[in-house]
């Protein structure tokens, strides 16, 4: 009984060395991927603190037109409007620019038929039996 013993104790010691060495292995190779992805993040910040503030990695084109304002109205049509000046209110010319370039509908309206609400007609649908309806009254 006790070689029996030591037997299945022998075999069980072999297999836990066993998954110990394979725990090792993937402890270590665990070890170097968090060791290459510190490189890499050092790599990254590195390229980040040379590059100059204000500007993008890739290669811009500027625009030859340079600083263009344009107001695109919902007809499509697209205003150049040069810059200037803001006066005490600070969007006065926004607000006259809107009401210049106002839609014709809404410009055309007069304000008497903006005031006067008519009701919707209410809706009577038909006698779903007609037939019962005209007996009855042929009763009373």
């Amino acid at each position: 009984m006790f070689q029996q013993f030591m037997k299945t104790h022998s075999t069980f010691v072999e297999k836990t060395e066993a998954q110990f060495k394979q725990y090792d292995s993937q402890f270590r190779n665990q070890e170097a991927s968090i060791k290459n992805i510190e490189n890499q993040l050092g790599q990254i910040s590195h390229q980040l603190t040379q590059r100059p503030q204000g500007t993008l990695p890739s290669n811009t084109i500027k625009n030859p037109r340079g600083d263009v304002k344009a107001i695109t109205l919902r007809s499509g049509k697209e205003l150049m409007v040069p810059e200037k000046k803001m006066n005490k209110e600070g969007c006065g010319e926004i607000e006259s620019l809107v009401k210049k370039y106002e839609l014709p509908m809404r410009r055309n309206q007069s304000k008497e038929e903006e005031s006067v609400y008519v009701p919707p007609q209410t809706y009577d649908p038909p006698l779903p039996y007609p037939q019962r309806v005209q007996q009855q009254r042929k009763e009373q």
